[in-house]
């Protein structure tokens, strides 16, 4: 029996025609050995200039019909491009529409199409390729309960399992958008920025996928979650503990519950950050003995108070050792930390400064705790 895994598209790798193309050999290549299940994002840029769009700056619009009709008259020519047009002259009504009422579910509804019209493509491009494709909703299968507006995690891996399966044993390759969800009452919703990488977790932890691939232009997860001057390097090895309080603060734009389903239900998967070909980052529940009492990246968060929030993440945070070495650091640069919060519970020394120090501080952090030279 082949192994499972789902393979989900981030939108930096989606431009235009040529790298839909592009991705969809990839996917032949890499995966065509497997049963594969395909979870797409929006072109890149789309996202945004919907939301503009919904603000009011109806021409927006203009970008997005241009991106996406140009990369379907290239992969699918003339029907494609019909096709597209269609979805895209229902976006316009959808966004004028919210204009006038400001309902929640027509402003969801509309953040919909840049993740619809992007899957379409990509089954084009697959299909190029004599790729036998099913068309997957994920409103039909990633259900949110009304009651409680969060997942609700056993009806979706019943239709997940109902659905993808079905797919699987006819020997289609299932596509499906991630980002986006439904309720029983029929409305589409989303699930916030980052939100395809939750799509591809939660379909992932419902088939017992092998592998979970979280597809992007970088390398993988880096020891910064910022530009400063020094080189970070790549995160060969994480735990979904550490992964998940790197997704607190943002990194690499995960999506905060990221690693929710994996850590609930706890199926065997590991999740693969990075490119296709070389996806660097491997998040598992067993990982190398000399990774574990580690510091795996400094984070921060800039706050409206003038200050910054700053945080070590590894299982190492929770060792009183790194308490004491980091407190004598702070007091060697003489920076004062307005709060500080150690717990022996969780992977991550959080604290609080003046953001005028977070440059010097992240340096001196990073090359006493993770080790890099400056840049330039």
């Amino acid at each position: 029996m082949k192994e499972v895994v789902v393979v989900k598209i981030g939108g930096s790798l989606l431009k235009d025609a040529s790298s839909y193309e592009s991705v969809a050999n990839q996917i032949k290549d890499y995966f065509n050995n497997n049963e594969t299940l395909v979870v797409v994002s929006a072109m890149s840029g789309v996202t945004d200039a919907i939301l503009s769009s919904l603000s009011r700056e109806i021409k927006s619009l203009e970008y997005v019909e241009s991106r996406y009709t140009e990369a379907a008259s290239l992969l699918g020519g003339e029907s494609l491009v019909k096709e597209v047009q269609e979805q895209l002259d229902n976006l316009r009504r959808t966004v004028m529409a919210f204009q006038k009422t400001k309902d929640k579910n027509v402003f969801d509804y509309a953040l919909s199409f840049g993740e619809k019209i992007s899957k379409r493509l990509m089954m084009t491009a697959l299909e190029n390729l004599e790729l036998k494709t099913a068309n997957i909703n994920s409103t039909e299968i990633i259900i949110v309960s009304e009651l409680f507006g969060s997942i609700d995690y056993n009806l979706t891996f019943n239709r997940t399992r109902d659905f993808i399966l079905k797919c699987f044993n006819d020997s289609r390759m299932p596509i499906m958008e991630g980002f986006i969800c439904g309720d029983l009452g029929g409305y589409t919703h989303t699930l916030g920025r980052g939100g395809s990488d939750y799509t591809a977790t939660i379909v992932g932890t419902a088939l017992d996928a092998k592998t979970v691939y979280l597809l992007t232009d970088t390398p993988g997860i880096l020891s910064i979650n910022g530009v400063f001057e020094v080189k970070p390097r790549v995160v060969e090895f994480m735990s979904f503990e550490e992964a998940y309080e790197a997704s607190l603060y943002g990194v690499k734009k995960l999506h905060r519950k990221t690693f929710e389903p994996i850590i609930i239900f706890h199926p065997k998967t590991r999740v693969l950050v990075g490119m296709i070909e070389n996806s660097k980052t491997c998040i598992s529940w067993d990982i190398p003995e000399n990774y574990v009492n580690t510091i795996k990246l400094i984070a921060y968060k800039n706050q409206a108070n003038k200050h910054s929030k700053v945080a070590l993440i590894g299982n190492r945070a929770k060792q009183l050792s790194l308490l004491e070495n980091v407190t004598q650091l702070l007091r060697q640069l003489r920076i004062q930390v307005r709060e500080l919060k150690f717990s022996a519970d969780k992977p991550k020394l959080e604290f609080t400064i003046n953001k005028d120090y977070l440059k010097e501080l992240i340096y001196s952090l990073h090359e006493s705790f993770i080790g890099g030279d400056k840049t330039g």
